[in-house]
């Protein structure tokens, strides 16, 4: 009888270490979640009114579709460009989001919006930048941070 009580001591403090290190492992990627939140928020701002009636003027999706909760996210080098977070609202969409370009916040001159991304660009009139080519991957951080503060 003794064997058996040691034995499940043994069993019931390994079962504690291992639900221990399971709960300390899943607190660390909480904190490490809601740092990089915190980060992708700093990021993020509001969109210009100008920019937004824009967008939603270019959008081809069927309905009463329009963009909402749209943010700005500033380039992280010298180019001038700023990208466009927007989550669609309208029939058959469910949270997705596109994300458009600008060079320029005047929309008074001749600047170019451009689809940063394959949904922008499928239902809007613009073109990804350079015939349909995108940006390759030197605007990559600034597209996904984008994103992610329309989700944030």
């Amino acid at each position: 009888m003794n064997l058996i009580h040691v034995s499940n001591k043994r069993m019931a403090k390994g079962v504690m270490r291992i639900v221990v290190v399971f709960l300390a492992t899943v607190c660390v990627i909480l904190m490490a979640c809601a740092t990089e939140d915190t980060d992708i928020q700093e990021r993020c701002t509001p969109a210009p009114q100008a920019i937004i009636d824009k967008i939603n003027s270019g959008l081809t999706a069927a309905g009463e579709t329009r963009v909402v909760n749209v943010s700005m996210v500033e380039n992280n080098n010298d180019r001038p460009w700023r990208f466009f977070g927007a989550r669609f609202e309208g029939p058959g969409f469910d949270g997705d989001t596109g994300v458009w370009a600008t060079a320029s916040l005047d929309l008074n001159s001749d600047a170019l919006i451009v689809a940063a991304d394959t949904l922008a660009q499928e239902f809007s009139i613009w073109d990804k930048p350079g015939g349909g080519d995108g940006f390759a991957s030197q605007f990559d951080d600034e597209i996904d941070a984008a994103q992610r503060c329309v989700n944030a």
